[in-house]
């Protein structure tokens, strides 16, 4: 990590040696033997192309936080209760978006379900060493899920769309 600032969590990961941490600020060397470049500086639009512009000529891969046009790749925002594993992205249209729905998911997918999911990993495995016939374990193993359901409801926020309009409009008029 590349930065003349950074807060207490940073520093003490560094302390820590869970990262490296250059107390300065960003120099073309800091790309060498570099695959993965992620940028989390969006106040210095000259910084981000400079190092955007570096990484593409040294073919490593660049998320520039919040500024796709600078970017090779998108960061999900990651459920992981258990066994589950789930990406929500926006394609940077809302990051905080992908942010809210990660928070509403990560209640929906309890204790309950972990045990249900856990329990599940054990079937499997306990069919794959008892079960032949992979037809059989598999109508077994969705048999098993058949009556599993997400329910779910979206709730917008009371006339957003005359609240975004609104929004962009005041934006506009500066």
């Amino acid at each position: 990590m590349v930065s003349p600032t950074v807060g207490r969590n940073l520093q003490k990961w560094a302390r820590e040696h869970r990262l490296t941490l250059f107390k300065r600020s960003f120099q073309p060397l800091d790309l060498d033997r570099v695959f993965l470049v992620v940028n989390t500086v969006a106040g210095d639009p000259d910084l981000t192309r400079q190092v955007h512009s570096l990484a593409r000529r040294r073919k490593i891969l660049i998320n520039s936080f919040d500024q796709p046009l600078y970017s090779d790749f998108g960061m999900v925002a990651l459920v992981d209760p258990g066994h589950l594993r789930l990406g929500i992205s926006t394609s940077n249209a809302s990051p905080s978006l992908s942010s809210r729905l990660r928070q509403d998911l990560e209640t929906l997918f309890d204790d309950e379900f972990v045990a249900y999911l856990d329990q599940l990993a054990r079937l499997r495995s306990h069919l794959r060493s008892r079960e032949p016939d992979p037809r059989k374990r598999a109508a077994l193993l969705r048999s098993a899920v058949a009556e599993f359901r997400l329910e779910a409801r979206l709730h917008y926020p009371e006339d957003w769309r005359e609240r975004l309009q609104a929004l962009l409009a005041d934006d506009e008029a500066s």
